[in-house]
């Protein structure tokens, strides 16, 4: 729902450390209305408070990492064109510090995620990044507990001239039991590889819906590496709203 791009935070982090298909089954046969809940994600937004903890790993040395940060989905809104497309533009930052071993790194990153009408994802752009969907993306109307599935495919690019490729991303669902029997944990799981197909990052978004389509998000997790003048930094983070 909110994950049209990589982890914000870890992108973020790792810069800022740079520069110093359907399953079944299980537990209930209800479904779940997800389309609905995408449409109330991205007609109100949310802003949160969320905690940090994790590790970077550099040169072998697993580095403790934590902090506050605020998230922030504003509705998605302002009609524009994106691609030759119509499309709704909404944004996610993320904004605060982490302590990273003993020192601290302020956090101040945000993307412009690009919507059809109908909320599906077409592409983002920021952080170096200016992705497209290969075909507009849709989530499923309903969703039941055990199904998983594609949403979109992006293919990524340094900026909106599309003349220097990076890699590509895709982005999935998995739906798992909830906290109750009527309701249900929604993944959404964005994949990014280079050129050379090898997996950059990864990061887990994750939703609690009920069977009127009202959503709680609940955490995200991910990981991404990158490489610091020969030297690999890879970031494992868990992101928890307070």
């Amino acid at each position: 729902m909110g994950t049209y791009k990589k982890a914000l935070l870890i992108m973020a982090l790792s810069a800022s450390l740079s520069a110093c298909g359907g399953g079944g089954g299980g537990g209930t046969t209800l479904s779940f209305p997800l389309q609905t809940a995408v449409v109330n994600l991205y007609s109100t937004g949310y802003q949160k408070t969320a905690v940090v903890s994790g590790t970077a790993l550099v040169s072998g040395l697993s580095i403790p990492v934590s902090g506050t940060v605020t998230l922030t989905l504003t509705p998605a809104a302002n009609p524009t064109i994106f691609e030759g497309q119509n499309a709704l533009v909404a944004t996610t930052s993320v904004a605060g510090s982490i302590t990273v071993g003993s020192q601290t790194v302020s956090m101040d990153s945000s993307n412009l995620g690009f919507l059809s009408p109908t909320y599906g994802p077409l592409g983002y752009a920021g952080n170096g990044q200016y992705c497209v969907a290969a075909v507009a993306g849709s989530y499923p109307s309903t969703v039941t507990i055990g199904q998983t599935g594609p949403i979109v495919s992006y293919n990524c690019y340094t900026d909106s001239t599309k003349t220097t490729p990076t890699g590509s991303e895709s982005l999935s669902f998995a739906v798992a039991p909830g906290p109750s029997l009527s309701t249900a944990t929604v993944s959404l799981i964005d994949t990014f590889v280079d050129l050379s197909n090898v997996q950059v990052s990864r990061a887990q978004d994750n939703y609690v819906i009920d069977t009127a389509g009202n959503y709680t998000f609940v955490s995200e997790s991910g990981e991404q590496t990158v490489n610091d003048n020969g030297t690999l930094v890879t970031v494992n983070l868990t992101i928890i709203p307070q």
